[in-house]
């Protein structure tokens, strides 16, 4: 199911065609760009054989895929450049200060950053935020075990740092 701010976007009405993904795909992030570039494209070569008849008996145009790479070129140029390239959906920034960034631009097309804007920052209208980190994760769980009315978690955990930081949530 998903999240209210991203139901609007699943609308019969209206269905991206064009979709570029701005990611850190070298430089110091770039493991974290690469894994949800190949989970972008995973999920996307699954549902094209999940409607490929539809598709073409509907006469659906493909859906195009362009993926820019935030680390080798400012945000600003990258968005710039997705516009010029016709895009009408964007996914990402990852990092912090590149979703800053692409707020400062108001962005003319919806975008789904992959991280927030820092408290008190007011999004762009366009602009939708999606959090990753695991601290998103587990202060989500512990909402929705209070809504839940739980009294008590067993939280079962390893020594790696991202389980250490899900934890101490």
């Amino acid at each position: 199911q998903l999240p209210m701010a991203l139901q609007e976007l699943d609308n019969e009405l209206w269905q991206p065609q064009n979709i570029g993904l701005m990611l850190p795909l070298s430089g110091p992030l770039a493991r974290a760009g690469r894994a949800v570039r190949d989970g972008f494209i995973s999920a996307y070569l699954h549902a094209a054989n999940l409607d490929s008849a539809d598709r073409v008996s509907a006469e659906l145009p493909a859906l195009q895929l362009t993926f820019y790479d935030t680390a080798r070129e400012p945000v600003a140029i990258v968005y710039e450049r997705a516009l010029l390239e016709g895009v009408d959906m964007l996914i990402g920034p990852l990092a912090k200060d590149a979703v800053a960034t692409l707020n400062d631009l108001n962005p003319e097309v919806p975008a789904l950053a992959l991280n927030y804007l820092d408290l008190g920052a007011t999004p762009s209208l366009n602009l939708l935020q999606l959090g990753l980190a695991i601290e998103d994760e587990a202060d989500t769980m512990v909402a929705r075990l209070l809504e839940d009315g739980a009294e008590r978690v067993l939280v079962f955990h390893n020594y790696e740092d991202w389980s250490l930081r899900a934890m101490r949530r």
